[in-house]
């Protein structure tokens, strides 16, 4: 397994940075979110389980399997 596998991406399709938790990307991605300079929204992918998460604004997030 990827010892990296949790890879965050802004709305422009540029890799954020790379986690091997979902927790810390999820707490870093939240903190990216309050940057007014960070092109919205946001996507955390897990690709070897396929999963995408989206955080669209403070508090607001969203799921999906690809």
């Amino acid at each position: 397994m990827d010892a990296r596998r949790f890879v965050v991406w802004d709305a422009q399709g540029r890799p954020l940075g790379a986690f091997a938790e979902f927790e810390v990307a999820h707490e870093w991605a939240h903190l990216r979110v309050l940057q007014e300079w960070t092109p919205l929204p946001l996507t955390i992918d897990d690709r070897p389980a396929k999963i995408s998460r989206r955080l669209c604004g403070v508090g607001a997030a969203s799921w999906s399997r690809g």
